[in-house]
């Protein structure tokens, strides 16, 4: 018995601001990317034999695994160029947004008659194997040409956030469970990996 949810997304956010000009107004670029996932299954992954009965020649497997892949990526540029006198303004934020929630669950609850049985083993195991790559950058340029009057400011900004809730269960509730010639086992395991990158970058001339 074995229930398996695989989600894949791989996801693109960008913005660009451009402001430029020769006149005595202040030029301002602005760039602003926003980037969110969301896996929420509301009923989880699970594997559960229920007033039933179970059994095997070989080893008997109630199995339930998770293995979400998501990788957002984001990106924010904006460029400010303005006159000899005006000042010129250059901002760039970036955020990317994971959220991965739910319960991966292996079980067994009662029976029928002889509950679950293997004479190669029993194995009831609950395995969470999700990947976060999240990626995020902002640059920034603002400047002035034509004198010594004009300035430029730039703010580059990034930020990433994460968030992993997953209940992991692997159980055994008013069940018999033998096994002839074997190992029972009853494993939840929880490996889930985060890598995230975030950079911001902002100059001036």
């Amino acid at each position: 018995v074995a229930s398996r949810d695989e989600n894949t997304i791989i996801s693109f956010a960008g913005a660009g601001g451009l402001a430029f000009g020769a006149g005595a107004d202040k030029k301002t670029g602005v760039g602003a990317a926003v980037n969110v996932n969301v896996i929420d299954p509301r009923e989880g992954t699970t594997a559960t034999i229920e007033d039933s009965d179970l059994s095997a020649d070989g080893v008997a497997i109630v199995d339930a695994e998770v293995a979400n892949i998501v990788t957002p990526i984001t990106v924010a540029l904006a460029t400010a160029l303005g006159g000899a006198s005006p000042k010129s303004l250059a901002a760039a934020v970036s955020v990317g947004v994971v959220v991965v929630d739910g319960t991966t669950r292996a079980s067994t609850r009662r029976r029928k008659n002889s509950g679950v049985s293997g004479k190669g083993g029993v194995r009831i195991e609950a395995d969470d194997n999700s990947v976060s790559t999240t990626v995020s950058g902002g640059v920034a340029l603002a400047g002035a040409v034509g004198g010594l009057a004009g300035s430029g400011r730039a703010v580059g900004a990034s930020v990433n956030v994460s968030y992993l809730d997953q209940d992991v269960v692997a159980d055994v509730t008013d069940t018999p469970v033998t096994s002839l010639d074997g190992n029972v086992t009853v494993v939840a395991d929880s490996s889930p990996r985060l890598i995230s990158v975030a950079a911001g970058a902002a100059g001036t001339y």
